[in-house]
């Protein structure tokens, strides 16, 4: 070996002067001496990386104050054969997402292991879809996670339905009917048929008015579609969009879906879960995954926190919802998601076995590539584009021992680094499916004991009078108390009495409201109100989109324009939103009490469509912080847009 190539690969060992120092030593000796510099440093290279002639590859270390600038372990740099120092990675890269890849057998699962601690160390959130039972093995050292096995009975998901909207009845329609046809390869005609059907059934079922008391399903969907009259050319359309409904409705998962539940989200955000999808089928694990990760992306968006880690999506046998794309085939959900969730603080790590199988936005939205041993040709030149290497170190990548990966962190130090991952100790196989039941059993006692930081046990039963109370505040927002009293045909006193209690516990809130009459208090049940009333009715969670102070101002602007003689609509749908009050068709009134975290999103939806825009603002604090905002970005003045303070 030359002394050049042996100083440079000894430069990270013995630093970059002491390289220097030889390079002068060994050109100012004779033949005699070079060869003696020549055969040290042979001794030292063999001493410290244990550099012999079966080596063929040394990726250059980054320097250590690069490798520990982070405080999430990532594993051991190596140098050879030398272990160096730890690398960390920092929040702001986990944004840029993490890719896991190599052969079966290789340490990507202790990989995946390993950053799960690193994240339940610092707190953080995360979903894992499971597609083998791995990582339940965890639970004997963390007991916060959650455990759902999809489609088995031991701890099955809550059912839900998917055809309840989450937003616009249309948009869902979009939403719904897209994940079906990338699921089941179903073409344009299917496509078509598809919103032609559920579009029926909410016309039917009166989602659009709402004015529902039962959402259709997916059985109904079959039977609309066993009942349609094809033309010609839609006959091979009913077929394949029969076979893609038919499975959906078969066994465990059609049991599951086809129910008058809404997925309550706010049961999985937040927390530490682990979705086993072993037990489905492929379709229905593309299908179901897409349809939480579509749910879960529309959440997020309310979200003002950006740009700043709070959770993590880790998606197993990731080519069945990343597959290689062919030319002009539209991008999957979590090709989607790789693109925008940064900006919503979630970070995803993708694990796979083969690289050449899956899509290029994988590694081209990833800045965190693991590349464990790789076996087949195309897959080490796929995962070997990615890291960068070239043809000769790419060979390096078919002889990785377990557990030891070439890693780039494209952000940081763009250039391979060999990394040894540590071991994780976990008790392969010792988690039974009864300890996931018991668990899971102990969990859901301890959720439908406990609302926030309090428990159930801290209040006792409403009583009948309580829960009549609840139930007219909950129906008729925008009375005054005295009509509340009426209602449930309460006395003054008694009224008063059940209202301090409610108030007292924690279940009932006052609203003060300003009108040019004087002072108004509404009430309204809370959250907590809410939870204790259907857990003692067990009535149907009532959905009400804004509190009432917001109803009040509504309903009054509403009868003062009708009064007037306007044409006035409450929540019409337009084509893409359903403004508060629509005047004479042309004129958008969006009442505001500066409680909503989407009203800058509704402003430009109004002015990107055309609309003039009139925003009552029922309170000066919230007059202020609007003005502020719409002045920021050069949105006001506006000829299209007013705002006021109403007087009603």
């Amino acid at each position: 070996m030359e002394i050049n190539e042996l100083l440079r690969k000894l430069e990270p060992i013995l630093g970059a002067n002491e390289c220097k120092n030889w390079w002068i030593a060994f050109l100012a000796e004779d033949a005699k001496g070079k060869q003696q510099i020549l055969q040290y440093l042979q001794l030292k290279a063999t001493e410290t990386i244990q550099l012999d002639y079966t080596t063929q590859v040394l990726f250059p270390p980054p320097p250590e104050q690069v490798a520990k600038k982070g405080t999430y372990n990532i594993g051991t740099v190596l140098y050879g054969n030398k272990k160096l120092y730890d690398f960390f990675l920092q929040e702001k890269e986990w944004l840029s997402h993490i890719a896991i890849v190599g052969r079966s057998g290789s340490g990507k699962t202790n990989a995946c292991f390993h950053l799960i601690d690193q994240l339940i160390k610092h707190n953080k959130p995360f979903w894992i879809f499971d597609f083998k039972r791995n990582y339940r093995d965890l639970l004997e050292q963390h007991k916060e996670l959650l455990i759902y096995t999809v489609g088995r009975d031991v701890a099955n998901l809550d059912m839900f339905n998917p055809l309840i909207p989450i937003n616009s009845p249309h948009n869902h329609i979009r939403l719904v009917v897209a994940l079906l046809c990338k699921t089941f390869f179903l073409g344009e005609g299917a496509h078509s048929l598809l919103v032609k059907c559920i579009d029926n059934l909410y016309k039917n079922f009166g989602v659009y008015s709402e004015a529902v008391d039962k959402y259709p399903t997916f059985r109904n969907v079959q039977q609309w579609l066993e009942s349609y009259t094809t033309k010609s050319r839609e006959s091979q359309w009913l077929q394949s969009t029969m076979r893609a409904i038919k499975m959906l409705n078969f066994g465990t998962m059609g049991k599951a879906l086809n129910t008058q539940k809404l997925l309550q989200l706010e049961n999985l955000l937040n927390k530490k879960v682990i979705f086993e999808v072993d037990a489905i089928s492929q379709h229905d694990k593309k299908f179901l995954i897409a349809l939480l990760l579509e749910y879960r992306h529309k959440h997020k968006l309310s979200n003002p926190n950006r740009e700043k880690l709070q959770d993590v999506l880790i998606i197993e046998e990731a080519h069945h919802l990343l597959p290689r794309k062919k030319l002009g085939e539209e991008e999957g959900v979590l090709e989607k998601l790789l693109r925008e969730e940064r900006e919503l603080g979630t970070s995803i790590i993708i694990i796979d076995q083969l690289a050449s199988k899956l899509s290029d936005v994988a590694f081209a939205n990833t800045s965190t590539t693991i590349a464990l041993n790789q076996k087949h040709h195309s897959d080490i030149n796929t995962i070997g584009n990615a890291v960068i290497l070239n043809d000769e170190e790419r060979k390096h990548l078919s002889k990785l021992p377990v557990g030891m990966a070439v890693m780039r962190q494209q952000e940081r130090w763009p250039k391979p680094v060999l990394i040894q991952i540590p071991h994780y100790p976990v008790n392969k196989g010792k988690i039974t499916d009864n300890d996931v039941k018991e668990h899971m059993n102990k969990r859901r006692k301890l959720d439908v004991q406990t609302t926030k930081k309090e428990t159930l046990i801290d209040y006792p039963l409403l009583n009948e009078n309580e829960i009549m109370f609840l139930q007219s505040t909950q129906n008729n927002p925008i009375h005054t108390t005295i009509q509340h009293y009426k209602n449930c045909n309460l006395s003054n006193a008694t009224g008063n009495t059940i209202k301090k209690k409610l108030i007292e516990k924690q279940l009932l809130q006052e609203t003060e409201i300003r009108d040019k009459k004087g002072k108004k208090n509404l009430l309204n049940s809370t959250k907590k109100g809410t939870f204790y009333l259907r857990l003692q009715t067990q009535q149907q969670e009532i959905f009400q989109s804004c509190g009432s102070e917001h109803q009040y101002y509504q309903q009054r602007i509403f009868e003062e324009l009708e009064k007037a003689g306007h044409t006035v609509e409450k929540e019409t749908q337009l084509k893409t939103c359903r403004p508060d009050i629509l005047v004479n068709k042309e004129v958008v009134i969006e009442i505001e009490t500066g409680k909503s975290k989407h009203w800058f999103k509704h402003i430009i939806t109004h002015l990107q469509e055309n609309r003039k825009i009139i925003i009552a603002v029922t309170n000066k604090t919230a007059h202020n912080t609007i003005l502020s905002e719409l002045k920021k970005h050069q949105l006001y003045p506006h000829k299209d847009l007013r705002i006021i303070i109403p007087r009603i």
